[in-house]
């Protein structure tokens, strides 16, 4: 929790981004300066169990927790950059390359079955990886299960 808290603190500075309570939907929508953003460990726990649930979720940036144990879509964001760190286990991810079977899924978003060509990283628990935006991605592998938190900075 203690590197989930660091990161949105640093990219909140360094970007001069607008964070705002993860807790109520309201003052999500009301905050314009950068608040510190606390999420119970319970609350953590619960969105890893629910895909694609954000912890937080600003203008500028959110935050999401996975559980991962199968290989997913590749995809690839016309907006947002994403940073993910890996809290438990290990991966095969891949990033850049061209997206297999693509298909526009909403806007700006495009997902498919792979990727052709791109560099293949071994990822484990302690690493973080950079994905800037318009760079096709995709966890190719998980040996077992790969627990991970997502921030994606627009």
């Amino acid at each position: 929790m203690v590197y989930l808290l660091t990161l949105v603190l640093l990219f909140s500075q360094a970007a001069a981004l607008t964070a705002k309570p993860a807790e109520k939907k309201a003052e999500q929508k009301a905050a314009a300066k950068a608040e510190v953003v606390y999420v119970p460990a319970k609350e953590v726990e619960a969105s890893m169990k629910k895909p694609g649930t954000k912890l937080v979720d600003t203008p500028k940036y959110s935050v999401m927790a996975f559980n991962r144990n199968t290989a997913g879509e590749a995809e690839s964001h016309e907006a947002d950059n994403d940073i993910f760190y890996i809290v438990d286990g290990s991966a095969t991810f891949v990033t850049g390359g061209t997206i297999e079977g693509a298909k526009n899924t909403g806007p700006g978003e495009v997902r498919g079955a792979g990727i052709k060509g791109g560099k293949t990283w071994k990822l484990s628990k302690g690493d973080t990886i950079t994905i800037p935006k318009g760079t096709p991605h995709w966890y190719s592998g998980v040996n077992g299960t790969v627990t991970y938190f997502i921030v994606k900075i627009r």
